[in-house]
């Protein structure tokens, strides 16, 4: 699920932002808010 929404981000970041520093940034945001929700899911998971 995670791997689908990254790759739905990339394609979206790779068509709308253009410089390149401007998407360098908005895909590690990206990649640091995929891992928070993956490890917060896992949390949830673990718990229950």
């Amino acid at each position: 699920l995670f791997y689908h929404a990254w790759v739905g981000m990339r394609e979206i970041l790779m068509d709308y932002a253009n410089p390149a520093g401007l998407r360098l940034s908005l895909h590690g945001a990206v990649i640091v808010w995929l891992v928070g929700c993956a490890g917060w899911a896992a949390q949830i998971i673990w718990r229950a």
